[in-house]
């Protein structure tokens, strides 16, 4: 069964210039994001920050994105990943603490965000040959200390 609420959060994520602050804005004065979704253009409009712009891109894009989350949130299924969004409790709760943090994360393996020792590692999604040895070099190096790694 797919959870109705992460299913709006990604759809609403992937609307244009529907970044994470504004998708916070919009579910906090709508109450949660499939109400953001069924939303008037009207009555988004009138929400601080949104505007006629963006509730135009949300009624115009919303039936698309719904569609291209929900294949989205399959593929993760498929992949062994779970989806953890911000309004759920298991959300680390530093980084709830970030004003634009991800309104959806991907996990994959046991861990607690409650680590001390957390490291978060950004890249290419085509490194280079010598960049995937040196970051295999650097973790196995870190692996006594038994971070958490967040890429």
């Amino acid at each position: 069964m797919m959870d109705n609420e992460l299913c709006g959060l990604m759809a609403l994520s992937r609307i244009p210039g529907i970044g994470n602050v504004l998708l916070k804005q919009l579910i906090s004065y709508t109450g949660s994001a499939a109400s953001a979704l069924s939303a008037s253009s009207g009555s988004l409009a009138k929400i601080p920050g949104i505007g006629p712009f963006f509730a135009r891109a949300v009624v115009e894009h919303r039936a698309g994105k719904l569609a291209e989350a929900m294949a989205e949130i399959e593929r993760a299924g498929k992949e062994n990943a779970s989806l953890l969004h911000y309004l759920q409790p298991e959300y680390p709760s530093r980084l709830k603490k970030i004003p634009d943090a991800p309104p959806v994360i991907y996990l994959n393996g046991n861990f607690s965000f409650e680590n001390p020792r957390i490291l978060a590692i950004v890249g290419t999604r085509q490194a280079s040959n010598y960049g995937k040895l040196a970051i295999e070099s650097f973790i196995s190096e870190l692996k006594p200390y038994k971070p958490v790694i967040v890429s």
